[in-house]
């Protein structure tokens, strides 16, 4: 069934690829999306995937909350321009939603007794994705040691990794969040691949490379990562954002570039980030020509003598 089903993603949305509005949204799409989505904390997501959780309200909130996301990604996905949205990779992406959407619906009208499925987490101390005791400084260093071999790949060589850490809440215990393990690991690889490269080709004519430096401070509230000679990529920024962090990027010329990641230290507040589908939501992929709100200073001096 599985084989079945990634066979019928990769063939069917190139059928219709030629017109991009051609063929309309299911109904299911009018339906759910007239409804926005229901943003959980990190702490809701864990009662809910815990052991000592309702499996029946726990269904019986995602068989309306999945579609309700899945309606309104499409929504504003409809939105995109004609040349974007007739792309054949933006058509695979759509498809993709459509049909997850489409099978979801199936579970809609169904009774939480009506099957059960059971499953294992992959890790006996995760729920689902979610680390309740997540070392950050463990996955500091697999980011880093991922990002070193490759570095050692390409250019033979690679900087060290200088880490410190301050635990606010307790001195000179480890740092531990309730956290995605993966989505950090991605993070902070990407800031250590793009890092790797930007001393390595700044100092090639150096006799030693200067070590990527990382900081980790865990405060009462939130958490921050910094990490020397850093390049963030939009997709980590996203990561960071969609349970309330963020990833910031300071430059300073013939310096480098310091990287840092704020992240929720407590889960309550590791709320979801989600879109929501709405008329103002098409303003953002319109094409505006509004006058600035600043002055835009002339490339010579005004001849003050002829005004």
């Amino acid at each position: 069934m599985k084989a079945a089903r990634i066979a019928l993603r990769t063939a069917v949305p190139l059928a219709g690829a030629g017109s991009a509005r051609s063929s309309r949204l299911p109904r299911e799409v009018e339906q759910f999306s007239r409804f926005s989505p229901s943003p959980l904390s990190i702490k809701q997501l864990l009662d809910f995937g815990s052991t000592n959780g309702c499996e029946r309200t726990s269904f019986a909130f995602l068989r309306q909350e999945l579609p309700v996301r899945f309606a309104n990604i499409l929504r504003e996905i409809e939105l995109l321009p004609d040349k974007l949205l007739s792309t054949p990779s933006v058509q695979l992406v759509k498809s993709w939603y459509i049909q997850s959407l489409m099978e979801l619906v199936e579970f809609h009208q169904k009774s939480p007794d009506d099957q059960k499925v059971l499953s294992e987490s992959s890790h006996p101390r995760h729920i689902g994705s979610i680390d309740p005791c997540c070392d950050v400084v463990e996955v500091v260093n697999d980011a880093f040691q991922s990002s070193k071999m490759l570095c050692d790949q390409y250019y033979l060589t690679s900087p060290e990794l200088k880490l410190h850490q301050v635990n606010g809440k307790l001195p000179g215990e480890p740092i531990n969040i309730v956290y995605v393990p993966s989505h950090l690991f991605h993070m902070l690889f990407e800031l250590f691949k793009n890092s790797m490269r930007a001393t390595v080709e700044f100092q090639e004519n150096s006799p030693s490379l200067s070590p990527v430096e990382v900081t980790v401070v865990l405060g009462q509230e939130d958490l921050a990562i910094k990490a020397g000679f850093g390049y963030g990529l939009p997709i980590s920024r996203l990561y960071a954002k969609y349970f309330q962090g963020d990833l910031n990027l300071y430059s300073i010329c013939g310096y480098g570039t310091d990287a840092i990641i704020y992240l929720k230290a407590l889960s309550t507040e590791s709320i979801e980030k989600l879109p929501v589908f709405n008329k103002s939501a098409s303003k953002h992929y319109q094409a505006t020509s509004e006058a600035g709100d600043w002055c835009v200073p002339s490339k010579g001096p005004k001849q003050t003598a002829a005004l």
